[in-house]
């Protein structure tokens, strides 16, 4: 499964376009599409109508046990389950990253251990992307070209999958306890 988390809109027009051309190489690739504002979910069911797609709600059991096939998009409309979706995700995009909205954060997707995928617009979190990059354990797209080569090498190459992975849990597990170090640092110029 692909999930396009915390979207902004322009964002779900050029996953859906990178998509429908995946689904010619890769026909049991599935899309799950999080808007970054729920109530936006109808809007986001347009467009995947618009490209010939069926959207399926996450909060109608109904429409997420029927129709599961390649024509089916997910649209998650509710709050606090995108960390879930993470969790099944075989290729995370982070969202907010395509336009001008400054990213979202990128941890939560890393820390559950799997591979992440952003634009280039994520000075929100300026720091964090350029330790994950530094150590190769993120990749920045820089326009909706790369993004679908991207996700097929990852799709098509497992080991750099899990190189992207343990890469970005060793940033993450380096890092660990980074506030108490800074407070310790603090209270000592003090």
């Amino acid at each position: 499964m692909f999930v396009l988390g915390s979207s902004h809109r322009g964002e779900e027009k050029i996953i859906l376009d990178s998509y429908k051309d995946l689904l010619i190489e890769f026909p049991d690739l599935r899309l799950m599409i999080a808007p970054r504002h729920p109530e936006r979910a109808k809007e986001v069911a347009k467009l995947v109508l618009f490209y010939g797609f069926t959207p399926a709600f996450i909060s109608k059991p109904s429409s997420r046990n029927q129709n599961k096939d390649e024509r089916t998009i997910f649209i998650l409309d509710t709050i606090g389950e995108l960390k879930s979706f993470y969790a099944m995700a075989d290729i995370v995009f982070v969202g907010g990253s395509l336009v001008k909205k400054g990213g979202q954060n990128i941890l939560e997707p890393a820390s559950l251990g799997r591979p992440v995928i952003f634009g280039p617009y994520m000075f929100n979190f300026r720091e964090i992307v350029e330790l994950f990059l530094k150590n190769k354990a993120a990749i920045m797209i820089n326009n909706p070209q790369e993004l679908k080569i991207k996700i097929k090498e990852l799709l098509l190459n497992p080991k750099a999958r899990t190189s992207l992975v343990e890469s970005s849990l060793s940033v993450l597990s380096n890092n660990q306890g980074a506030t108490e170090r800074n407070i310790r640092f603090i209270n000592a110029k003090s």
